[in-house]
């Protein structure tokens, strides 16, 4: 088996191993990294720290951004729960 066979058969075992756990169960990071680790080789070696600073970034505005929906949902029940006291 050649190695490209190899890494693509890998990944698959790997996929087909998360995908029998439960739900509940899989790990989630292992979810996206088979979603990502494909792509990754259309990037040389050189551009991987760039790809990472990016991904980083990404990923911290996305978390920021959720927090910044949680602190506007409790913010939102907290004038509702006002609101209801003076009804």
């Amino acid at each position: 088996m050649t190695l490209p066979n190899r890494i693509k058969q890998r990944a698959l075992d790997r996929r087909r191993q998360v995908d029998a756990l439960p739900q509940e169960l899989a790990n989630r990071a292992d979810r996206v990294w088979l979603i990502i680790e494909p792509s990754l080789k259309n990037f040389a070696v050189s551009e991987l720290t760039l790809l990472s600073d990016f991904l980083v970034a990404k990923l911290r505005e996305y978390c920021a951004s959720a927090e910044l929906k949680i602190i506007k949902a409790e913010q939102q029940r907290a004038v509702l729960g006002r609101v209801q006291l003076h009804l």
